[in-house]
């Protein structure tokens, strides 16, 4: 759906625009404008589906001698069993 949204949906609408110039294509304003708004609402849609979900903060902290790792989670630690996947935002030197 990615591809379609950024690469099929723009090429269509350029050849249409294109034929149009050329030739007499009807109703080019409602077809250009149709093009748009369904590459706005897949673009949105694509947007909030691959919105980095992160469920805790991994901090990382070093002195002279170690480095230090402490996990935040934004869940219960049983949550996270059931998880398919799990990502964890890095923050380095926290304070």
């Amino acid at each position: 759906m990615r591809y379609f949204e950024i690469l099929l949906l723009p090429v269509v609408g350029t050849i249409y625009f294109i034929l149009s110039e050329i030739t007499t294509v009807p109703a080019v304003d409602v077809v250009l404008g149709s093009i748009a708004a369904a590459q706005a609402i897949l673009g949105t849609f694509i947007l909030l589906r691959t919105a980095r979900r992160y469920s805790g903060t991994l901090n990382v902290s070093k002195n002279d001698e170690k480095t230090l790792y402490s996990l935040d989670l934004n869940h219960n630690p049983e949550e996270l069993e059931g998880k398919k996947e799990v990502r964890f935002k890095v923050s380095k030197n926290p304070k």
